[in-house]
């Protein structure tokens, strides 16, 4: 669960290891289907990570070839069956990120790791997709695979966009993407439980055509601040035309769940500057983020992290309704990135059914398009107990449900 101070669900132990280069390790598993806010970005603390080196690929997902037609039973088999990883077992969270090449990203927060690996928890891990082939990013070192800058300090992946690298100058030079992906950066306290948020953290990847993403850099865009009702921005991310959309997430009532929406913007290849960031004040963008304005307030409520994704010709919303706690997966549709957010539907999934496992942070996935043309969406899972995940990491595994689009 991404939110400020003492989590109300059991987190996973992590450790921390900053990584230069990354390697890919992949495994071919069973089908996909069966038929008033706080001053802005700052970007203080830029890290530019030096030369990695080569990448390896202990078996290669291939790329192209058209998406198959999902459906949401087969792949929640999919995800329960997942093995033969060889640092995967569990993980929460679970972002999908469309390649050119036709492969899917996947990348996960707090992640369980086999008996043998150390350390065994991990703040970041990612996979990738390509039909029947499942393939792990490796990071060297054994670490996260978005670092944080301090050993106290993790960073929880929250949203992201893809977009073609600019590094690319010819069309005869293969297709590369560029990943850039916002995380929650949290300082630890004494046990699992317990945490501060701090601010948002970026981390920039690149990904040749049947390639292996390399971490470029990260960079520190908001100051280090331990008040629980500061602005959360990276909870959502759009790429639409030339720009980039970040929404922010904010607590109104200290001890609640629900919080109230904003969005700010970049322009394409400028999201890491930060006077280029400008804020929706309800009439018009200004450079000045405490002038932004909420476009849906706590008294809905979402969720810390969301997802806002074009579909066709309307903007769609998933988050819990009323707040990270809330019993209620929410979609919301607008005609506008901006909004207004109008609700068009509900579905129960509560946060605690009492069968000792938490359901948390729904997610939207556009890109995996389901065969019956709803919107798959997933949902991350969290036992109460460490010894049943241990037991059973499929139990910390995100599942997947299906929502009519609005």
């Amino acid at each position: 669960m991404r939110r400020s101070g003492r989590s109300r669900a059991p987190r996973l132990p992590t450790a921390l290891a900053v990584i230069a280069a990354v390697g890919i390790s992949a495994a071919c598993t069973a089908p996909w289907s069966d038929s008033t806010a706080k001053p802005g970005p700052t970007h203080s603390a830029s890290v530019q990570l030096g030369p990695t080196r080569s990448a390896s690929l202990s078996a290669t997902c291939p790329a192209g070839g058209a998406l198959p037609a999902y459906d949401v039973g087969g792949l929640n088999t999919w995800m329960s069956a997942l093995q033969d990883l060889p640092q995967w077992q569990a993980a929460d969270v679970g972002l999908t990120l469309p390649l050119q090449d036709g492969r899917t990203v996947w990348v996960f927060g707090d992640t369980l790791r086999p008996l043998h690996v150390s350390p065994r928890f991990v703040a970041s891990s990612m996979l990738i997709s390509s039909g029947q082939c499942v393939a792990q990013v490796l990071p060297a070192g054994g670490g996260p695979v978005i670092p944080a800058g301090s050993h106290k300090q993790v960073c929880w992946p929250t949203a992201g966009v893809v977009l073609p690298s600019p590094a690319r100058t010819s069309t005869s030079q293969p297709a590369t993407d560029q990943l850039d992906i916002s995380c929650s950066r949290v300082r630890r306290g004494q046990g699992a439980l317990n945490f501060t948020y701090l601010g948002l953290t970026m981390a920039r990847f690149t990904v040749p055509r049947g390639g292996v993403p390399t971490l470029v850099k990260t960079w520190q865009v908001t100051p280090d601040d331990t008040d629980p009702s500061q602005m959360n921005w990276g909870s959502a991310l759009l790429h639409d035309g030339d720009w980039i959309y970040i929404y922010g997430t904010r607590l109104q009532q200290r001890g609640g769940s629900a919080r109230s929406l904003y969005v700010a913007r970049a322009p394409v290849g400028a999201l890491d500057a930060a006077r280029a960031w400008t804020y929706w004040t309800g009439r018009d963008w200004v450079h000045d983020a405490a002038r932004a304005q909420s476009t849906l307030p706590a008294a809905v409520g979402v969720s810390q992290s969301l997802t806002v994704s074009q579909v066709g010709d309307v903007y769609v919303m998933v988050s819990k309704d009323g707040g990270d706690f809330a019993d209620d997966v929410g979609v919301w549709r607008s005609d506008t990135p901006l909004g207004p957010w109008v609700l068009s539907y509900t579905r129960a999934v509560p946060y605690d059914d009492g069968s000792g496992v938490l359901t948390y942070e729904p997610l939207a996935h556009p890109d995996l398009p389901l065969a019956d043309g709803n919107l798959l969406v997933s949902l991350s899972r969290s036992p109460t107990n460490l010894t049943s995940l241990l037991a059973d990491p499929a139990l910390g595994r995100p599942d997947f449900i299906e929502v009519p689009l609005p």
